[in-house]
């Protein structure tokens, strides 16, 4: 995000250049009616631009909101969420209660910092594009983490599996970054896992010693990093012929 003020508001502008408006706990009313007005396609929450608010119950007065971002916060309670019947973009991080994914088929972009109690991501038949962020099962391991299978984008931080196992075959999967995950050992699964990875990008997993082994049991890659070397760099397929198996 970049967030800068206008007037007396915060906003956001992303790279289509839609209006998110931030949510002043000073003056949460106005902020509401200026999204409201305004037609806010977002609205975004963090405690430095004076979000204090420990529930979402304003929400309830911006039904065609499409995405919510509120971060650095400690939510008590998230209901006010579940009546967005539009919402496209997800990211409410860190303390919160549990969210019930279920209840927001609509989600086609998440940032989800895993939280025990968290239900129905597996659900989310339109969901895209996924970033999942501390996932520290016991076990570490992915085995019973359940994903949406229609994933085009997946990121992977800070969680504390050795291996990919676990995880379901996403055959849509197209682009893949892991980042942080140092108990990571190997990515042997991989090319079962996302058969048809287009683009692989891996930062600071220093216990990974097969890399490059692994890169070239998977026909359809194109581009692949670790951390700051190139290990395969192709042309990029035509956009079209990805715009089509995206959407089948």
């Amino acid at each position: 995000m970049t967030i800068e003020r206008e007037g007396k508001f915060f906003v956001d502008h992303d790279l289509k250049r839609r209006l998110s408006i931030g949510m002043d706990s000073r003056k949460l009313s106005v902020c509401v009616a200026e999204a409201i007005r305004r037609r806010a396609y977002g609205v975004f929450g963090n405690p430095e631009y004076h979000f204090k608010e420990t529930n979402l119950d304003f929400l309830k007065d911006l039904p065609r909101i499409q995405k919510i971002w509120f971060f650095d916060i400690n939510l008590k309670n998230v209901d006010g969420i579940y009546p967005l019947k539009q919402l496209k973009e997800f990211g409410v991080h860190p303390k919160r209660p549990p969210i019930k994914f279920e209840l927001l088929p609509t989600l086609e972009f998440a940032e989800w910092q895993y939280k025990d109690g968290d239900s129905g991501m597996a659900t989310l038949k339109s969901l895209k594009d996924l970033g999942l962020a501390h996932y520290n099962p016991k076990s570490a391991s992915f085995e019973g983490l359940e994903l949406p299978l229609n994933l085009v984008e997946l990121g992977i931080a800070w969680v504390n599996p050795r291996t990919l196992a676990g995880l379901p075959k996403l055959i849509h999967l197209k682009k893949l970054v892991i980042g942080r995950c140092r108990n990571l050992e190997t990515l042997k699964d991989l090319p079962i896992i996302a058969p048809s990875l287009q683009r692989l990008e891996i930062e600071s997993c220093g216990r990974l010693a097969d890399v490059e082994q692994v890169i070239r049991r998977l026909p359809k890659l194109r581009k692949a990093f670790l951390d700051e070397k190139v290990l395969l760099d192709l042309p990029e397929r035509p956009a079209t012929a990805v715009r089509h198996r995206v959407a089948h």
